[in-house]
């Protein structure tokens, strides 16, 4: 029953979870959630945001995959002659600069604080996966860090919070 199911329940471990710190680079985000991808047995899918932290081991915020690709993108519209053609330019043309590999080598070198969301909102471990699902939605993330007191404990994905509440709607 989705009211009585607590986060504890359904969790990933912080220990189980990419994590880092902000002045990490993309590369090593990227780096990080292909690993975590290919070791992931409790899910059997890959991650799809590092939760990124402070020198005190506060949670600053989420790094998507969103976010990676944006980072990733080569910054052409700073200056040199292509600034001036970017809005004029199709999407097709934009996506074909894309391909320089020196750019996007260069940009995955950037730190992770730079290209990160800050944390919306969290739940507590003792919290309904109800409250969960809320949250999720409220805040338009595909996780949610858990809180155990001040400390992050894992985090909660939309993907067992949808799982558990949709099992609970089949049975009933």
């Amino acid at each position: 029953m989705p009211a009585k199911t607590k986060v504890r329940e359904i969790m990933v471990p912080l220990t189980n979870y990419p994590h880092m710190p902000y002045w990490f680079s993309l590369k090593q985000a990227v780096t990080m959630l292909r690993l975590a991808g290919a070791e992931d047995e409790h899910h059997q899918r890959a991650p799809r945001v590092v939760l990124v932290f402070d020198e005190k081991y506060q949670l600053m915020g989420l790094l998507r995959k969103r976010d990676i690709l944006r980072g990733l993108e080569p910054r052409y519209l700073g200056a040199g002659p292509k600034a001036a053609e970017w809005p004029k330019m199709s999407s097709q043309e934009l996506c074909s600069l894309w391909s320089d590999p020196k750019a996007s080598k260069e940009a995955a070198g950037a730190q992770v604080k730079d290209w990160m969301v800050p944390v919306k909102g969290t739940v507590k471990i003792d919290d309904t996966i109800t409250r969960a699902a809320c949250q999720l939605l409220q805040d338009d993330v595909p996780v949610l860090a858990v809180m155990d007191g001040n400390k992050v404990a894992g985090i909660v994905a939309i993907e067992d919070v949808f799982a558990a509440i949709t099992d609970a709607v089949l049975a009933a």
